[in-house]
């Protein structure tokens, strides 16, 4: 996925007139509106309910997902960047907790490095093997070209030789899965 895939996020100044955010809880809050001439009973609905309140609700997948100004967006994007002031390609979650938004546990990343931290195979229960006929089969991805590493007789040991292989493959952006 490219930036573009994304739609863009206003400006950084918009973002936190529009939002607080606490570094070490990982919390995004609505700041008050100001109260604007011929907006005053819809402003002050909005302060009364929202001001100082959490931002965001999960979506299916488990990221924070907030509605502001009709548009929905994740609020690790936001996140990103009221901290840092520009788009990210994309952000990842170094401890794979997608609700987890502290600036410690976020990092800019490809597609490919995001992927590269993603969690367990569900279908075998270890990450990079799967079963074929009755062997276990090891293969990795990198950049979108898929690499077979070899055929084994547990799912074990394709997960040992993925395992090594990531390790190499994709350096800090390694999650063995399990």
């Amino acid at each position: 996925m490219n930036k573009s895939s994304y739609k863009p996020l206003p400006a950084r100044g918009l973002i936190r007139a529009a939002f607080d955010y606490s570094p070490e809880t990982g919390i995004l809050t609505w700041r008050p509106k100001k109260v604007r001439r011929g907006h005053e009973r819809a402003d002050k609905i909005f302060n009364a309910l929202f001001a100082g309140k959490p931002t965001g609700c999960p979506n299916g997948l488990g990221y924070l997902r907030v509605l502001w100004n009709k548009q929905h967006y994740v609020a690790h994007r936001i996140i990103w960047k009221w901290v840092h002031g520009t788009d990210a390609v994309m952000v990842d979650h170094i401890n794979g907790d997608r609700s987890d938004n502290r600036i410690a546990n976020l990092r800019n990343s490809t597609r490919s490095q995001n992927l590269a931290n993603c969690r367990t195979s569900p279908r075998s229960g270890f990450k990079g093997a799967s079963k074929i006929k009755n062997r276990w089969q090891a293969n990795i991805r990198k950049d979108g070209v898929k690499i077979y590493l070899g055929s084994f007789k547990t799912p074990e040991d394709a997960h040992e030789a993925y395992c090594k292989a990531a390790k190499e493959l994709h350096g800090d952006f390694f999650n063995p899965g399990c």
